[in-house]
């Protein structure tokens, strides 16, 4: 669908700068009650943990504007507009832009709506990339080239600020037209819902760290009392990583870890030993890292949640005929199933299903209820 109404290009648009506290109350302060804003920010983390601020963007339909990452941080008013339920924020593939707020201003935004998710309940294909969407709704064409340029040098070039400007300013006319397809669809209250639902549980993976030993990839093979250890070592690492503000993998990276716990050192030379492991790990963290291993091994916890190993081969047989059922029904209409059922749920559905003897609980809640409703007993047959 293309817009109706000629928008300016991105050569066009013409950069205002909110400099002081002042200026940015102001403009919050002209905003009307719920009125959509977009926001968008720029930054950099290439070799730190936190994302260093660079740039925060805002748009209405009447206004965009670059704010300088002191200017948002010094202002009560800019949080308390971020956590406000009430005002609707506009991003776009809104995760890191989550995080960065999360981390740097201590606010959790609300009122969130992610539009990436609501050009796939559209219709229009999960995780598009903003550029391709503009070439599609407006004709309108974006020079990504600089999305990794430096956003903490100043002053800014024209470029950079047109690029900055584009990211929200565009967000405005897409959202209006995302809403009347979605409205023609049914499909409104599954964006506000699946924006809320992502934003929690990003939230809360980026709070749990005590779980963050959970997702690493083939931990399912280790024994109890070997993922008691990789627990421990990957909250170990999570707190130091944090206090130095670096990568896990400039430290030490999750493929380490696995095969610390997997083989058990006891000694400098045998961590040592380890297909890959950095002689600067050893030197640095070498002791942490036996004494956290010693300290485990001396207090087995019988109750630590373990690692899900893949699915049974009758796991993935339901698996399967799941997810084969759930492409024919959803046959005519703009879901895409990835987004209905992501693997990252339909896996631990389907366990659950057969645990319990019915459709598994995300498939018949929310948005996804209301879009199944006339088949559940239909998807109930694949988990007697």
């Amino acid at each position: 669908m293309r817009m109706s109404r000629q928008l300016p290009s991105p050569e066009d648009l013409k950069p205002r700068w909110l400099h002081t506290v002042r200026d940015l109350v102001e403009w919050l302060d002209d905003l009307s009650p719920g009125e959509p804003v977009a926001v968008d920010s720029e930054f950099e983390r290439t070799h730190t943990f936190y994302a260093r601020p660079g740039l925060v963007q805002l748009a209405t339909d009447r206004d965009a504007c670059l704010v300088e990452p002191s200017v948002a941080e010094g202002c009560e008013a800019f949080r308390a507009f971020l956590s406000n339920p009430r005002q609707t924020k506009l991003l776009y593939a809104m995760s890191e832009d989550l995080d960065l707020f999360r981390e740097w201003l201590r606010v959790e935004p609300a009122g969130v709506l992610d539009l990436q998710l609501g050009v796939a309940l559209a219709g229009e294909g999960l995780s598009k990339g903003f550029a391709r969407v503009m070439e599609a709704h407006f004709d309108i064409t974006l020079d990504k080239a600089l999305t990794r340029s430096d956003w903490l040098a100043r002053p800014l070039s024209a470029a950079q600020e047109r690029y900055a400007l584009a990211d929200v300013y565009y967000l405005l006319p897409l959202h209006e037209q995302l809403m009347r397809t979605l409205e023609v669809c049914g499909l409104l209250d599954a964006l506000v819902e699946e924006s809320e639902t992502f934003a929690r549980e990003q939230l809360l993976q980026q709070r749990e760290i005590d779980d963050y030993y959970l997702r690493l990839r083939g931990g399912w093979k280790l024994g109890p009392q070997q993922q008691q250890i990789l627990r421990r070592l990957c909250i170990w690492r999570e707190h130091l990583c944090r206090s130095l503000d670096r990568p896990r993998s400039r430290v030490v990276a999750d493929k380490l870890l696995l095969a610390i716990a997997d083989t058990l050192p006891r000694t400098l030379t045998s961590l040592g030993g380890i297909d890959g492991m950095p002689p600067v790990v050893v030197r640095k963290h070498g002791g942490v890292i036996l004494e956290v291993i010693e300290e485990e091994l001396a207090t087995p916890d019988a109750d630590i949640a373990l690692i899900e190993a893949p699915l049974s081969r009758d796991e993935q047989a339901c698996y399967r005929n799941v997810k084969s059922a759930l492409e024919k029904l959803l046959q005519g209409m703009p879901v895409p199933p990835e987004l209905l059922a992501p693997r990252r749920k339909l896996e631990p559905g389907v366990r659950e299903g057969l645990r319990d003897g019915g459709v598994p609980a995300f498939l018949r809640e929310g948005w996804r209820g209301k879009l199944l409703a006339d088949h559940i007993r239909q998807l109930e047959t694949y988990f007697q």
